[in-house]
């Protein structure tokens, strides 16, 4: 089994056109680049640590949207 790494960061490649075009090289600005190796990251201490607050949310959200039916939805799971 082969273990996947973050690959590491290193001098950007600076092409003719990139340098003649933007004086250096081009930065994407992508926000989904941001999370690609996210998964790699977690581990299940860390999931565990933010459960109770992503829980929390929820609740909130649900409270704010319609309190009737998370009270009924909570009285019938523990019953």
């Amino acid at each position: 089994m082969r273990l996947l790494r973050r690959p590491e960061p290193g001098a950007p490649v600076v092409s003719a056109s990139e340098k003649e075009l933007f004086g250096g090289p081009l930065r994407y600005d992508a926000g989904w680049s941001k999370h690609e190796y996210a998964r790699l990251d977690l581990t299940l201490r860390s999931a565990l640590k933010s459960l109770p607050h992503l829980v929390l949310q929820t609740v909130r959200l649900a409270w704010h949207t319609d309190r009737r039916s998370l009270v009924t939805v909570g009285v019938t799971e523990v019953g």
